[in-house]
């Protein structure tokens, strides 16, 4: 049987023992570590070395080596001395003033290392080869421990002024840093300043120019007259020729500057635009936004104004509106011109010239040319002549009529230029600056000019031609497109004449003019297309630009607090451009629709709605739109209306409903929208009603029609830019969902514009 035995005591003290030493071992480690650690760090602080010195002598070791070998060096090279030469009593001189150059460059630790050493080795091997005797030696031993307080003493106070001297030039260094970074910071909000593309005018608080950017410098050429910045407002005001948008001069309580430091504050929304004469001559139109600027007790300090040169948007805003006013006009002409009973392919008859010649003008409007021409081709004996152009000097028309006509076209065909053009049936450049045209005679100036052939089934029937008067031009694909488009709208004209003028087929009067209308609805179509593209480009554009600023932006903390109002003005300025670019793809999105509505490609997705929701979210989005304007709603109480709608083009409808009700009633004057229904017939039906100029019989029967707009009225409040198919739209809309469009209205006394639809079912909510 195991028994188990007790631990025998003995060899368990010695394991607690052995436990105590282990612990005490630990302890005394743990000590040894600190105290380490604190006299590393206490060398660190009393020791430094001298800037000039490579990096790998600036430790502290190096302090304490080269004290070592320094005053080593030194006392043996006095000791021989003092063995040549017996009478020399100054040992302690060139020690003591090596412990103070060491003190001066590595610290107090290291001279005082260097005083121990230069005294040791004075008393150890200098004393004793002089002083023989013990009552000397003893005496001289006191000297040395004096010489070694005076040392110490020394080495302390000149480590304590070192050490501020380095402490000073530390400072000096740092205050040198933090100029040198205020310096950079500086040039870099400067470098941001003058890199902005807009112009950018600190003024003081009497409309002195304090400062100005180079981007304002460039846009007026102010860099031609150095002294314009120490004009007064009045005298700047009457060096730029400061006018408004009409061309109106500015009095001097209308000048920016005057009304910012008035306290006005000029944002996107009320922003100035104005033109002036630069110094080069150019007429510049600018856009201003800007506030005026305060200091922290709210005392005015001066103000700030940003200058954007719209010149070229201004410029393609109105050529964008003349484009779109010319395509309806061509398309009403196209439409409403009576067919001459001469043909324009036998002769030149004045009602067919008079026509060319709109269609040139157009062309003109449409493209930006200032030149242009058409030349056919006489079918009956295959000669070429031309028929009209516009833009020619009096003496080049004369020459462009009196060219010969019996160039035949088998010739023309066979030119190596404009042959090659003609043989494509596409559109083509006659680059009169590159060869072989360089050399050829150009009795008409021609720089670049572009040629349009005009084909009717494989038969040449003539070219258009435009170009910018000499001037170079490189033609976008945009230009092209639309030339090309107008050629064939063009040949159908012609076309149309060559069958009207055939007695024989009383039929092909019909079909012409059924063709004529489905090109002219295809050409909107193209043109709605060409003019939508580049649109899209400017909306990207402006888009990613409002990206930029929108970073730019959060950087707050980093920018200044004027340069970050200035980004903010940029961004409303930007938001702006991208509403005026949704007002013309609407204008261009109705062209579409109209050229759909033709040709039956309107596609509608009818499905059950309340159509009493609809109108309250077109209603709520008009007032978003228009904060400034009352709009009434009337609606069921607690009941849904549903009826088999198309949700968009039911939005649609009632949109252009109330956009002509604000468009055409004072701001001050309530827009009304009524939805009703007659559950005995079935009928749902929805009214806007404004307080409008109103409408007289023979306007109520037109006011349906394509292109219609009633003359003598005049838009009252908001934008005026409008084709007159809006209503058109609508009513095609609604009588394609089976309901009917009318208008209730007498001169003024206002208008009420109303569909009604079929009511499926009246539910309560």
């Amino acid at each position: 049987m195991n028994v188990e035995q007790p631990f025998p005591e003995e060899p368990k003290r010695k394991i607690f023992a052995f436990g105590r030493v282990f612990s005490a071992c630990l302890q005394t480690s743990v000590l040894y570590k600190k105290m380490e650690k604190y006299l590393r760090r206490q060398l660190r602080s009393q020791t430094f070395a001298p800037a000039f010195l490579p990096a790998s002598l600036q430790k502290p070791i190096a302090g304490y080596l080269i004290a070592l070998i320094s005053q080593s060096l030194v006392v043996v090279g006095m000791t021989s001395v003092m063995q040549r030469f017996g009478n020399f009593r100054f040992l302690e001189a060139p020690t003591l003033l090596v412990g103070l150059l060491i003190t001066l460059g590595w610290g107090v630790l290291p001279g005082l290392l260097a005083i121990l050493i230069g005294t040791g080795w004075t008393v150890y091997l200098a004393l004793p080869a002089f002083f023989p005797f013990l009552r000397a030696y003893t005496e001289d031993i006191t000297s040395a421990i004096f010489y070694l307080a005076v040392g110490a003493t020394l080495c302390v106070v000149a480590s304590q002024t070192q050490r501020a001297r380095l402490r000073a030039e530390q400072l000096a260094n740092r205050l040198r840093t933090s100029e040198q970074d205020a310096a950079e910071r500086a040039g870099q909000l400067e470098a941001v300043y003058e890199a902005m593309v807009d112009g950018v005018i600190l003024y003081d608080s009497v409309g002195h120019i304090v400062r100005m950017n180079a981007a304002y410098r460039r846009m007026l050429a102010l860099d031609l007259d150095s002294s314009h910045v120490l004009l007064t407002p009045e005298q700047r005001g009457q060096s730029l020729h400061i006018r408004d948008e009409k061309g109106q001069l500015l009095r001097a309580d209308q000048m920016p500057v005057q009304r910012a430091l008035g306290g006005e504050v000029f944002t996107s929304t009320n922003s100035m635009d104005i033109r002036v004469h630069a110094l080069d001559g150019r007429d510049v139109q600018l856009n201003i936004t800007g506030s005026p600027l305060y200091d922290h007790m709210g005392n005015l300090t001066g103000g700030v104004l940003i200058f954007r040169d719209v010149t070229e948007r201004r410029s393609l805003e109105r050529k964008t509106q003349q484009a779109l006013t010319s395509l309806l006009s061509l398309a009403e002409e196209l439409v409403q011109t009576p067919v001459s009973d001469s043909s324009l392919s036998s002769s030149r008859p004045s009602a067919s010239t008079t026509i060319a010649y709109r269609l040139l003008e157009h062309i003109g409007l449409i493209t930006g040319s200032t030149r242009s021409g058409l030349t056919l081709v006489d079918q009956a004996t295959s000669t070429v002549f031309p028929v009209a152009a516009i833009g020619l000097s009096a003496d080049m028309q004369q020459k462009w009529l009196e060219q010969r006509q019996d160039y035949s076209v088998e010739q023309l065909l066979q030119n190596p230029v404009i042959g090659s053009i003609l043989r494509t049936r596409d559109i083509g450049i006659l680059d009169y600056t590159q060869p072989p045209l360089s050399s050829a005679v150009n009795t008409f100036g021609i720089s670049q000019a572009a040629v349009a052939p005009m084909y009717i089934e494989d038969r040449l029937v003539g070219f258009l031609f435009a170009d910018h008067g000499g001037e170079p031009h490189t033609y976008a694909k945009s230009e092209l497109a639309l030339l090309k488009a107008v050629s064939e709208l063009t040949v159908l004209v012609l076309e149309r004449e060559r069958l009207v003028a055939d007695q024989a087929e009383a039929q092909a009067n019909i079909l012409a003019a059924r063709e004529a209308n489905a090109m002219m609805e295809e050409f909107l179509g193209i043109a709605g297309h060409e003019l939508r593209t580049p649109l899209t480009t400017i909306k990207a554009s402006v888009q990613l630009a409002q990206r930029q600023t929108l970073r730019l932006a959060s950087r707050s903390r980093s920018l200044d607090p004027q340069l970050l109002q200035g980004i903010n003005a940029v961004r409303d300025l930007l938001n702006r451009t991208e509403r005026q670019i949704g007002t013309q793809s609407r204008l261009i999105n109705d062209l579409l629709d109209v050229s759909r509505i033709q040709i039956g490609h309107l596609d509608l997705q009818p499905d059950l709605q309340d159509l009493a929701l609809l109108v309250r979210q077109v209603v709520e989005d008009q007032r978003l739109l228009n904060p400034d304007r009352r709009i009434e709603l009337d609606l069921p109480a607690t009941r849904e209306l549903l009826a088999i709608v198309d949700t968009d083009r039911i939005r649609q409808v009632v949109s252009n409903y109330l956009s002509n009700a604000l468009k055409y009633s004072e701001a001050d004057q309530p827009v009304s929208v009524q939805v009703t229904h007659d559950i005995p017939s079935k009928i749902v039906r929805v009214a806007v009603s404004d307080s409008g100029p109103g409408l007289t019989e023979a306007q109520q029967q037109r006011i349906w029609e394509r292109f219609y707009r009633v003359p003598g009225i005049d838009v009252r409040t908001g934008s005026g830019v409008g084709l007159g198919l809006g209503l058109h739209i609508s009513k095609m809309i609604i009588e394609r969902l089976d309901g009917s469009v009318g208008i209730d209205s007498a001169p003024g006394q206002g208008s009420t514009f109303w569909f009604t639809l079929p009511l499926e079912a009246v539910l309560d909510k």
